[in-house]
């Protein structure tokens, strides 16, 4: 299961549960909190910075597999996070899951990747992945 697959996921059985989408808690409550605590605001840039390095693993495999077109994997990776909160933030807006469906092409086009050259489903080594995310992206 793909992170869109989970997010989506957790959008629309979040939808069922309680009628409404609630979208990311931690995106609810940076947009709420981070500039009125600054402790809550340095926590959740942390959390943040986390989920990114997480991405930035994979961008950098998929870079190293000439998949995706990138200069800075980092960016790259903050980018993909950004255009998942932000696509949660207009799930909960609208109050549809469907806001999603476009996910993955929209992260496709920011990573300078086309469909031809991905393919779904294929698996990334366990040991690649335990390598890229010890040494970090750029030092696998």
């Amino acid at each position: 299961m793909s992170l869109r697959e989970d997010q989506y996921g957790a959008t629309l059985h979040s939808s069922k549960d309680t009628g409404a989408v609630t979208g990311c808690l931690f995106g609810n409550l940076a947009l709420e909190l981070s500039s009125k605590d600054e402790t809550i605001r340095e926590r959740l840039q942390e959390i943040f910075d986390a989920q990114i390095d997480m991405v930035a693993v994979f961008v950098e495999l998929a870079k190293g597999d000439d998949v995706v077109q990138v200069t800075d994997t980092r960016e790259a990776a903050r980018a993909l996070v950004a255009q998942l909160e932000g696509m949660v933030l207009f799930a909960k807006l609208l109050d549809d899951p469907a806001q999603l469906d476009q996910l993955w092409s929209h992260s496709l086009a920011l990573l300078g990747a086309t469909r031809a050259n991905v393919q779904p489903g294929r698996e990334v080594s366990r040991a690649r992945v335990r390598r890229g995310w010890i040494q970090g992206p750029g030092r696998g």
